[in-house]
């Protein structure tokens, strides 16, 4: 007897239980919708895995740059200090660590070494030779899922006295003053150009020779007979800084005779009117001699024949005028006052050769202390050569720039404030630049 099926609704059951199950099971066995949200589902914590792996890995080499950084630094500032005859591994390694913490080397996850000679590599019998090693551990991350230990990443450096002797653009010859050397209010020095400050002023923590304040660096390297004070965490010398150095002489004090006997020569006469005017598109040319009380001002063009210029009383410079000369060199009396200003351009060349060589415009050697010798509201400066004022202060400021050429300073006291320019392009011209007598360093691993 085979198994009653009721018609449609006249049973309680319409399918049994066990065949609507199977059939529940072949559908679900056979249905493909949903499949790809199943899939990302299972592999999403996969890619998010992959994702932060190789952002942990970027952080990785992004932390051994600036370690490269920092280690650079530190055998530079480390080869300066072996060149002194004093020097011990204590104090090479002192002077590595500060010029390693001023390019992001820090001592709370950080471990510096240096070996002077180096321990390993080319230089390994060369004692002029620092070897410096930093080595950060980076805790993981993504990667603790793979690795049992943090991830050791380290930089490596050397570098050594390469023979030559170290050049400088800027030189305050002042011996004993703080704020020798002064930079204030967005003042950037270039690379290319190193800083020497003759003073040997320190007071730790407070001031010194060489003063910097509100985002003003220095990226050259500076050489300082006392100290550098950086006033406020962005001013800094981001360049190899070496204090307590032995001073220099005036590079130019062997010339300072031949300077008096020429000037008393060029000034015996009588001085020349010298207030000159040009308007626009108007060229006027001036030949070399002595003159009185200058003003150069118009929006027009001045042009200065070669030789030299003896000024009494003042120079002044603005009003848009250009100035142009080549092979000249102008000369501050003793009582006499420079300012350059007011939107101006003066493109100068120096003299290659003779009593003057090499200097652009200069007070006279005995020039009174209390002189001004100013550069400011926007001034700009394509010179090159030196301004050389050994009893004054060079005093540059409010959108002064140096936008071409290669400007060399020599004084008794250097200030530059309020957004100065000094885009120095020295590079090409090296045999301009001033020898200080130390020893240049270069990295050589």
């Amino acid at each position: 007897m085979s198994d009653f099926v009721a018609p449609p609704g006249k049973g309680q059951n319409i399918v049994p239980d066990a065949w609507w199950h199977a059939g529940f099971l072949t559908r679900l066995q056979h249905d493909r919708s949903g499949g790809i949200i199943v899939m990302f589902a299972l592999l999403l914590p996969i890619m998010v895995g992959f994702v932060g792996l190789g952002v942990e890995v970027g952080l990785w080499f992004e932390s051994k740059r600036d370690l490269q950084t920092a280690a650079d630094a530190a055998a530079i500032g480390g080869a300066y200090e072996a060149q002194d005859s004093s020097a011990t591994s204590s104090t090479i390694l002192s002077v590595a660590t500060t010029d390693a913490g001023r390019n992001g080397y820090d001592a709370a996850t950080d471990t510096i070494s240096t070996s002077n000679p180096p321990g390993s590599g080319s230089y390994t019998a060369d004692g002029n030779a620092v070897e410096a090693t930093i080595t950060r551990s980076v805790n993981l991350l993504f990667s603790g899922y793979f690795m049992d230990s943090a991830v050791s990443i380290s930089a490596r450096a050397v570098a050594t006295n390469s023979g030559g002797s170290a050049d400088t653009c800027f030189v305050s010859l002042n011996t004993t003053d703080e704020q020798a050397f002064h930079l204030s209010n967005n003042v950037d020095l270039p690379s290319s150009c190193g800083v020497f400050a003759n003073s040997s002023y320190c007071s730790s923590g407070s001031s010194g020779g060489i003063y910097l304040d509100n985002n003003s660096t220095i990226a050259g390297a500076t050489q300082v007979v006392g100290c550098v004070h950086e006033n406020s965490p962005n001013a800094e010398v981001t360049g190899t800084l070496s204090e307590g150095v032995d001073s220099i002489s005036d590079p130019y004090a062997d010339r300072q005779a031949d300077m008096r006997t020429d000037i008393t020569s060029g000034t015996s006469g009588s001085a020349d009117s010298c207030d000159f005017s040009p308007g626009n598109n108007v060229t006027e040319t001036i030949d070399p001699g002595y003159y009185d009380d200058c003003t150069f001002a118009g929006n027009g063009t001045i042009e200065l024949n070669s030789g030299t210029y003896y000024i009494d009383s003042s120079l002044t410079i603005g009003g848009n005028v250009t100035i142009t000369g080549s092979e000249v060199t102008i000369i501050m009396l003793e009582e006499s006052d420079l300012d350059f200003g007011n939107n101006g351009t003066v493109t100068l060349t120096a003299p290659t050769s003779g009593t003057y060589e090499d200097i652009a415009i200069m007070g006279h050697p005995d020039m009174n202390s209390s002189k001004q010798a100013v550069f400011h509201n926007n001034i700009d400066l394509e010179i090159t050569g030196a301004l050389y004022f050994p009893n004054q202060t060079i005093e540059m400021s409010n959108g002064m720039s140096v936008s071409d050429g290669c400007v060399l300073l020599v004084s008794d006291f250097v200030y530059m404030h309020n957004n100065v320019d000094m885009d120095n392009n020295c590079d090409g011209v090296s045999d301009e630049k001033l020898s200080t007598g130390g020893t240049e360093i270069s990295l050589v691993e």
